[in-house]
């Protein structure tokens, strides 16, 4: 889940609290790190004393300090700095739009750019430090013309290979569909549940994040539950 600290609504001690009221046992609070300082300024120290502090005040709740850093190109640069990357107890890394050769001055012949999207996946998984892989292929809104056609099965198996090889988590975030909003979606969930299906055949982990940015999202898991359906249906 994401605070104040980046591009979330409420502050870590509302989201906390809200996960105590709502009886949860454990979450994680995941905000986006692009360099050195969090997107309001704070450090990690300040970040880490803050959920310290509140978690403290709620023991109920086991909370993990979290971060979510994102890919910069296809060499596996990501935007977590080194020195700091080892303090935190869980480290998600995403696909967005500071992606080199992928979001950002993406070659123009497909072949080249599945390449790309190929090489930087197994340069990510290959990164001791990162756990999860934040919703993988969410490239709806960053790829001009996407289309899910382009993953095909052998595709999809040779990523998989990656995550298995560097023992990454595969990310069922709650809010995937909301990369493609160009597509209906009974087609984002059946093409989304295909996706998931080569994944877990190959025997890749899952986790399920409900990526809220408010309070008022803590524990919403609803689509992430359609995907898991829609796969146990395929």
């Amino acid at each position: 889940m994401h605070s104040t600290y980046s591009d979330g609504q409420d502050s870590i001690e509302l989201m906390i609290r809200t996960a105590a009221m709502n009886k949860m046992e454990e979450i994680a609070i995941t905000d986006h790190l692009y360099d050195e300082r969090f997107m309001n300024g704070k450090s990690v120290d300040e970040y880490f004393r803050e959920i310290d502090d509140a978690a403290d005040h709620y023991g109920q709740v086991k909370v993990l300090k979290g971060v979510e850093g994102t890919i910069l190109d296809s060499d596996g640069g990501i935007s977590i700095p080194t020195k700091a990357i080892e303090k935190f107890e869980l480290v998600l890394v995403d696909f967005a739009w500071k992606a080199k050769g992928i979001a950002v001055d993406a070659p123009l012949c497909k072949t080249d750019l599945m390449k790309n999207i190929s090489k930087a996946f197994k340069n990510l998984c290959a990164n001791r430090h990162v756990d999860i892989i934040a919703h993988p292929f969410n490239f709806g809104r960053l790829i001009k013309n996407f289309s899910f056609d382009w993953l095909k099965e052998s595709f999809l198996e040779e990523i998989a290979g990656y995550f298995i090889e560097g023992n990454k988590s595969f990310e069922i975030m709650n809010d995937q569909w909301w990369w493609f909003p160009e597509l209906h979606p009974d087609v984002v969930t059946n093409e989304y549940a295909r996706i998931l299906n080569v994944f877990n055949s190959c025997g890749v982990k899952f986790t399920i994040g409900s990526d809220s940015h408010s309070h008022q999202g803590i524990g919403n898991r609803v689509y992430s539950d359609v995907l898991l359906d829609a796969m146990s249906k395929a």
